[in-house]
């Protein structure tokens, strides 16, 4: 969970760090850790810095038990977006060139932006896990195994809902350890491998829906099956059973939850697959706008590309996105409620990733961080 180039010692790391979250300040930065150089003594070597998002419905405790863990330096408070909405005009997406996805709109920037590691966020209906879709990143929400802020609210299409607090990450592999550290157990994911279990026949199958083809299309023109099936066409079918379901409509977040809840409440499948996005990039997803009664705010909210994102955490599931080969676009895996939901999700999740062909250059700018621009000192 280091800076990538070995070649960079903690306290380049964190200077760099610094020297970016000073620039971004008021912008996707709303402050700065005043204690950063004290504590940073105390870490370890290859830590990892985050950020929290500027919400008090993230649990003061959650955060101090991740600046207590010598792997983890707290860095930023970050910018949410103006009363949690959707879309955050204030901010710009660095890779799409639009207004920011909201509403852990700042978490999700930090990141790419080089300053922090991952980041803690909360998630309504895709606060979360639209944010790092839409920049490419990976995210995990917690709902389903009970990692919510113990807030009721109210979405604009009058949904009640508690939010979830969830991690958006620059990796998978740092995604789960901050996960397994916020949970203080580990995640135990399907392994094939695992003979004596295989023996014993420990080792269940899982079940995945994945849409019919010809059942969704993407905003670009793409038929979603078709995404899906470039990499679970050559996944070990040893450990997954890919289960085609007839799913509706599920860019309206009331038939999302619809579908979501038939799956898991008859037990049709342990965990669902869609393709998503792009996230805001031909459209924007907000509910405000299409409530007027023109036609121009129907045109410019629809094709968002936000689908079940919308609707996992209202179902009180496990979410997680793996960032595709396609721009603010990538896999998402929703998990049923309960800690093998949560399992399951992470076993699929880590499967994908190992099949995904990483872009080189956004590895090299955003993830490996391998261009810094030093500061002029005058």
């Amino acid at each position: 969970m280091n800076w990538i180039n070995s070649n960079i010692d903690k306290k380049t790391k964190v200077y760099r760090s610094k020297i970016l979250a000073e620039q971004n300040l008021y912008k996707s930065v709303i402050s700065i850790n005043n204690n950063l150089d004290e504590e940073m003594k105390e870490k370890s070597e290859n830590l990892s810095t985050f950020g929290v998002k500027n919400t008090v419905d993230i649990p003061v405790e959650l955060v101090d038990k991740l600046r207590k863990n010598s792997k983890y330096l707290f860095l930023t408070v970050d910018k949410m977006s103006h009363l949690g909405r959707s879309t955050d005009t204030d901010l710009i997406n660095p890779l799409t060139y639009r207004c920011m996805t909201g509403s852990s709109s700042g978490t999700a920037i930090n990141i790419i932006k080089g300053i922090n590691d991952f980041g803690i966020g909360t998630d309504g209906g895709g606060s979360v896990l639209a944010p790092a879709l839409s920049t490419n990143l990976y995210s995990f929400i917690g709902s389903g195994v009970n990692l919510t802020t113990q807030k009721e609210s109210l979405s604009t299409d009058s949904i009640a809902f508690s939010g979830g607090i969830g991690v958006i990450s620059k990796s998978l592999s740092i995604l789960k350890e901050v996960t397994e550290d916020i949970l203080e157990e580990k995640i135990e994911e399907h392994r094939e491998d695992n003979i004596e279990d295989n023996l014993h026949g420990k080792l269940d199958i899982i079940r995945v829906a994945i849409p019919k083809v010809d059942s969704l299309q993407l905003p670009d023109g793409t038929e979603m099956r078709q995404e899906l099936d470039k990499t679970i066409n050559i996944i070990d079918n040893k450990k997954f059973k890919f289960i085609e379901y007839d799913f509706d409509n599920i860019y309206e977040r009331n038939i999302g939850i619809k579908e979501i809840n038939n799956i898991f409440e008859n037990n049709l499948a342990d965990i669902i697959l869609t393709y998503e996005g792009p996230i805001d990039v031909y459209g924007y997803d907000e509910t405000i706008q299409r409530s007027f009664k023109g036609k121009a705010e129907k045109e410019i909210t629809s094709n968002g590309g936000k689908g079940l994102v919308k609707a996992i955490n209202m179902c009180k599931c496990t979410g997680i996105t793996i960032p595709g080969e396609k721009l603010a676009s990538g896999f998402v895996i929703c998990g049923h409620p309960g800690k093998d939901g949560l399992n399951k999700a992470f076993a699929l999740a880590s499967e994908l990733d190992s099949y995904i062909d990483k872009n080189e250059i956004f590895q090299r700018y955003f993830i490996k961080r391998e261009k810094f621009v030093e500061p002029i000192k005058l």
